[in-house]
């Protein structure tokens, strides 16, 4: 079963509200937590390495963008 398509009713987001209300400042778990090194080191790969494959995807449909048009009008001349 999926949410996709469906809202919240002003009642519903009220009681998420006011139940998330107690995770603010202090009672926050992650409050006052600090990375590691390790960590950050991890984040910072991760990140690189996202950027890098959306570099390569922009690469590929730059490459492939003209090939692609030229298929779409050669079928068109087909219909």
């Amino acid at each position: 079963m999926s949410f996709t398509g469906k809202k919240h009713s002003e009642e519903t987001k009220r009681k998420i509200s006011l139940s998330r209300k107690k995770y603010t400042g202090k009672n926050h778990p992650r409050y006052g937590a600090e990375w590691t090194d390790e960590q950050r080191a991890k984040y910072i790969l991760t990140m690189h390495h996202i950027r890098q494959e959306e570099n390569r995807i922009k690469m590929f449909l730059i490459k492939y963008d003209g090939l692609y048009r030229k298929f779409q009008d050669e079928q068109k001349k087909k219909e």
